[in-house]
């Protein structure tokens, strides 16, 4: 039922469909292969396939995709306007994120799809190579704390969620609880929580929280904000080790530069001995031809001395 303060585009019903509204690419949207989906200002359609890279599949007429982008907004309880142009969030009904603009910030309106997949992977279709797959199950077994870096669209979300079916296929007993902005981190657990921020709760609330709820091991969505790896730090250094968590870059080698951007808006000494001595393997993935690829493997090794580095364990060939 919609609020009295927002109603339903001209020509359209709460009964109106997506197959109304996007004609045959809501087919396209509903098939299990596919990974993502942009309408570009100009009405091409760019469709990304799993395993294959992004192709031009036709066009979208500028009042259709129009007509889209405010439909989901709508049944989102939110609006679309001129002065509101950017719309961030779920098509209503499903699980699929959509990012979608309208004039004046772009010359016609357009959106970004990435479609929920229906199946979690498992770890042996998400790390086909014996050695990585090996490494990070040894990890989770071991209770390990591990970092999965990446760049956007590359697979990181995809990766974790095949982890935590390792972890539970080890630990089915675990009690989780997750965190994260967007509903996209699917527990297989039993005894799990999931937390999501909103506007008026930040996700290093949401952590602090979740410290009380005695978990097992605790996975947050994607790290953006140095307070939250802070706090992050300090939960795998007190008796909740063994977790999982994202985080945004371009390379392996940017890891620890972006570990140690966010820690400095909350610490004035160097943050990266406390960032080593927290983490124990950093994962790197990219995306390959449309296919998540695991690029590399580090694990902390702390020398003699006290001095924490990170060594190669893994690196692909490619």
């Amino acid at each position: 039922m919609l609020p009295r303060s927002v109603s339903m585009p001209d020509g359209m019903t709460n009964a109106t469909s997506l197959a109304d509204l996007l004609g045959p690419l809501a087919e396209v949207l509903d098939a299990a292969d596919t990974v993502e989906i942009s309408c570009n200002p100009d009405g091409r359609v760019f469709v990304e396939r799993f395993g294959a890279p992004a192709s031009c599949w036709g066009t979208l007429e500028a009042g259709r995709t129009s007509r889209f982008v405010r439909w989901c907004a709508t049944l989102s309880e939110t609006a679309v306007t001129g002065d509101r142009p950017i719309l961030s969030g779920r098509i209503p009904g499903t699980a699929h994120r959509i990012e979608a603009l309208l004039p004046p910030v772009t010359d016609g309106p357009c959106f970004s799809i990435r479609r929920h997949r229906d199946t979690v992977p498992g770890l042996e279709e998400c790390v086909p190579e014996d050695v990585p797959r090996r490494i990070l199950a040894e990890a989770i077994a071991a209770r390990q704390n591990v970092l999965i870096a990446g760049a956007t669209g590359a697979g990181k979300t995809t990766l974790l969620n095949a982890c935590l079916g390792e972890m539970e296929r080890i630990a089915p007993e675990t009690r989780l609880l997750v965190i994260e902005d967007t509903p996209e981190i699917r527990s297989p657990f039993g005894n799990s929580v999931a937390l999501r921020t909103s506007d008026g709760v930040t996700m290093d609330r949401l952590l602090v929280s979740a410290l009380r709820q005695a978990p097992d091991r605790i996975v947050v969505g994607e790290v953006r904000e140095g307070s939250v790896l802070l706090t992050l730090i300090k939960a795998w250094n007190t008796g909740h080790p063994g977790g999982l968590v994202t985080l945004h870059a371009n390379s392996a080698d940017e890891v620890i530069d972006r570990l140690s951007l966010l820690a400095t808006e909350v610490m004035t000494a160097d943050p990266v001995p406390v960032l080593m001595q927290a983490t124990d393997l950093v994962v790197f993935i990219r995306r390959d031809t449309g296919r998540p690829v695991l690029s590399s493997i580090r694990a902390a090794v702390r020398d003699p001395d006290g001095v924490t580095r990170l060594e190669e364990r893994y690196e692909h060939p490619s």
